[in-house]
């Protein structure tokens, strides 16, 4: 097995895995942003050490693609304050 092949394992199996069954053993319900946050700095500084990794590909947006209008409006136009009265408290009118 290659090595790239053993880092995508470890970087996008193992970390994510292993963190969820941390926070399970451990009962953790507190903020989970902060520690997956470390878990992409950690992966980010694995793969900025890897000479063969293009760099570009972190930052390149395909303007051209067409399903980047889908990929950005959908989101937008499917969360729950996209409609009208949405998030208003109850008895309210729109």
């Amino acid at each position: 097995m290659s090595t790239l092949w053993t880092e995508l394992i470890l970087l996008y199996v193992a970390l994510p895995v292993g963190l969820a069954w941390v926070f399970h053993r451990f009962s953790y319900r507190r903020a989970m942003a902060p520690l997956l946050w470390l878990a992409s700095a950690l992966a980010l500084t694995v793969l900025m050490q890897d000479p063969t990794f293009d760099r570009v590909a972190l930052v390149r947006v395909p303007l051209g693609h067409p399903h980047l209008r889908f990929s950005t409006w959908a989101p937008a136009a499917l969360s729950e304050g996209a409609r009208p009265g949405a998030g208003a408290p109850p008895g309210a009118t729109p």
